[in-house]
């Protein structure tokens, strides 16, 4: 099969599923089995899942609370259970090992699951999968059977839901041996049963999660129109007025009636502005790539670490390049006014334990470098032929030393060169002597940008000081005496909550976010999930400020599990009513994970001078007051409580910290609630 991978992508990718036999020494199947199901600390529903069907075809979970007992996984499986250990890679090296070489070869996310089958019995039902998938036979025999998908091909979200009659008559049936690979195409319909007489081990890889054009244009698409908005006049002009009361799928014609000569003229008006973003194609692509990039590179399986040939300050003519291409990108984020600042994102301290993981969203480690007399060197890097090599000179002495230094180079001897000519020295953040700095989790606070209005030198000092002195902080917020405060009821709201250099440095850091980092989350009124209507953007990794800024927060009612995350409400985003109320999986220091529930909700505003008209209040729906998003002031209360968040209606953005407090254990129930 892979001896003819090119002819495979080209005709098989995406559309026809494929089975190859023999794809594994037999020597090597099953292996990591025993040690995936004797890993300490393997949680039900988190690590591992068992299932069985009964006999009209309904899938029954049979997990249990907690730790599973590997003694008494054992029983359920003999009494005809299933077994299922989710991300086995983070439990046996040899699969982490498989995912490593893949992520590196394909540039984006593998991940795997185990599963294992009692002779005769099929643990999970007909089911699809949003990602391709690859079934590797470990030891014994399945049969499978296949279909089409009833909702079409390349679905985005997986159904565990099908019933026999929906799927009508299957694409194919076979049964793989040990040794056989198949390949799914996403939105396959497949069921298997264990050859009777031999229980069924297999390990199906996948890749391609949320990793299609819809993927890349979500965030394509908010960089081409910010271009279009600042280059060309036609999409900052007003709406024709009275345009609303055309608009609408109310005002929609029936049949094969055009409309009235306004919602024409203005649907005629919009098809032009969304063909003219096609000009930005290019920028809005690199900015989307680099983004998607990142992000991967933050969330895949770590490589090898260490250093990699000889050491550049030896001597001696050298050749580099990237140890590992797939586990770097390199960003150039330039802002008006300021010298370029060049990221340099790498996977070197990425966790195996938490790859692939739900609701775990790591941040790349990120050198980070101010200047611009790094990028020809970056770029020759770049741009160097898959596995070529780059001559020493033509990369900056210091930025081959400092890159080898962290392993992200590997270097090897070359025939002699001449000396490179004396280069400029780079303005690299870092200690003397060693001019690249490993800033870890996020990227560092600019120096260059301490001239910012509101925020001079001392007045950034004076908050960096604050943030980095725990029994400073800690001892200011206990002096609010919040607990207290919420045992009387209500809403508790605190002016000046915090230093107003810190609330300064607080906003300056979420006003310099980029536009694509931050997260929209928007969903309209649905019941029957439990859903109200809101819009606004969210981000909560990839600043050291805010890690700094949130474990601060956390001091308000310390000892206490929490979560913070930054917000951003622009024109028309908005909550309808909600009470908070949330279970929250949270993973512990220990490895396990511990379900817990929202009961403190706290708000920390923070755009200076916000007007009434504006909206974007907070309004408490059990008495009825509105709060105006006030600068640096916290606003808290228990959960659950009624309250939303008026839609907002000027043209500045609310900026704010928001987060719960958590406590273990199930604190209420979610019924008739948001």
């Amino acid at each position: 099969m892979w001896r003819s991978s090119g002819c495979y992508l080209r005709r098989m990718w995406d559309t026809s599923s494929l089975m190859s036999g023999a794809a594994v020494a037999g020597r090597d199947r099953g292996h990591g089995r025993k040690a995936q199901l004797r890993s300490p600390g393997l949680v039900f529903g988190q690590d591992i899942n068992v299932a069985r069907c009964a006999e009209d075809g309904s899938q029954i979970m049979c997990n249990g609370q907690g730790r599973a007992d590997p003694k008494k996984i054992a029983r359920q499986v003999a009494d005809g259970c299933s077994v299922q250990v989710v991300h086995p890679q983070r439990f046996a090296a040899p699969v982490a090992e498989l995912l490593k070489r893949l992520e590196a070869h394909f540039g984006c996310l593998w991940g795997a699951n185990s599963f294992r089958t009692p002779p005769g019995s099929m643990g999970f039902k007909a089911h699809h999968d949003e990602v391709e998938v690859f079934m590797l036979q470990l030891e014994g025999a399945k049969r499978w059977r296949l279909h089409r998908c009833p909702s079409g091909p390349l679905p985005r979200s997986y159904c565990w839901d099908y019933k026999e009659e929906e799927l009508g008559p299957p694409l194919m049936e076979l049964t793989l041996e040990a040794g056989d690979l198949l390949y799914l195409p996403r939105g396959t319909v497949h069921k298997g049963i264990a050859v009777e007489g031999r229980p069924s081990h297999h390990l199906t890889i996948s890749t391609y999660q949320r990793f299609c054009w819809a993927d890349f244009l979500e965030k394509a698409l908010p960089a081409a129109l910010e271009a279009a908005v600042a280059a060309e006049s036609r999409y900052r002009r007003g709406l024709p007025l009275r345009c609303l009361g055309t608009l609408g799928c109310q005002y929609r014609p029936l049949g094969s009636a055009c409309g009235n000569t306004e919602r024409q003229a203005c649907i005629s008006e919009l098809r032009g502005l969304l063909a003219g973003l096609a000009d930005h194609a290019a920028a809005a692509a690199d900015v989307a790539g680099d983004f998607l990039a990142a992000q991967f590179v933050g969330r895949r399986l770590p490589p090898p670490s260490g250093q990699k040939g000889p050491d550049p300050a030896s001597g001696g003519a050298l050749e580099a390049r990237w140890a590992e291409p797939a586990a770097v990108r390199v960003v150039v984020e330039r802002s008006p006014g300021q010298e370029p600042e060049v990221q340099i994102y790498h996977a070197l301290e990425n966790s195996t334990d938490k790859h692939m993981m739900p609701g775990v969203e790591p941040s790349p480690a990120c050198i980070v470098l101010e200047g611009q007399q790094c990028l020809p060197s970056l770029q020759a890097l770049n741009t160097a032929p898959s596995g070529s090599w780059v001559p020493g000179p033509e990369l900056d002495p210091e930025l081959l030393q400092g890159l080898w230094e962290h392993g992200l180079l590997e270097t090897r001897l070359a025939e002699p060169w001449p000396m490179a000519r004396k280069r400029k020295a780079v303005n690299v953040v870092g200690r003397p002597g060693h001019r690249l700095f490993l800033l870890r989790r996020a990227k560092k606070l600019r120096r260059s940008s301490i001239h910012c209005e509101g925020l001079d030198a001392p007045t950034l000092r004076e908050a960096e000081a604050f943030l980095l002195n725990y029994k400073l902080a800690s001892t200011w917020l206990h002096r609010v005496r919040l607990r207290e405060k919420l045992s009387a009821g209500g809403v508790v709201r605190l002016r000046g909550a915090l230093p107003d250099s810190v609330a300064r440095l607080a906003l300056r850091t979420l006003e310099e976010l980029p536009n694509a980092s931050w997260n929209l989350t928007q969903a309209g009124r649905d019941a029957a999930r439990n859903n109200v209507a809101h819009r606004f953007s969210s981000r909560r990794f990839g600043s050291e400020t805010l890690d700094r800024l949130f474990r601060v927060l956390g001091e308000l009612l310390p000892g206490e599990l929490n979560s913070f995350s930054a917000g951003r409400y622009l024109q028309g985003d908005h909550i309808e009513r909600h009470d908070d109320r949330q279970y929250t999986d949270v993973r512990m220091d220990d490895g396990s994970t511990v379900l817990c529930s929202r009961t403190v909700a706290v708000i920390w505003y923070l755009t200076p001078d916000w007007q009434k008209e504006w909206g974007g209040a907070f309004q408490d729906l059990e008495t009825g007051e509105e709060i105006l998003p006030e600068f640096n002031t916290i606003v808290a209360f228990n959960v659950p409580r009624f309250h939303a968040v008026q839609p907002v209606t000027g043209r500045t953005p609310r900026y704010s910290i928001f987060g719960w407090f958590l406590r273990p254990g199930k604190l209420y129930s979610l019924e008739s609630g948001c």
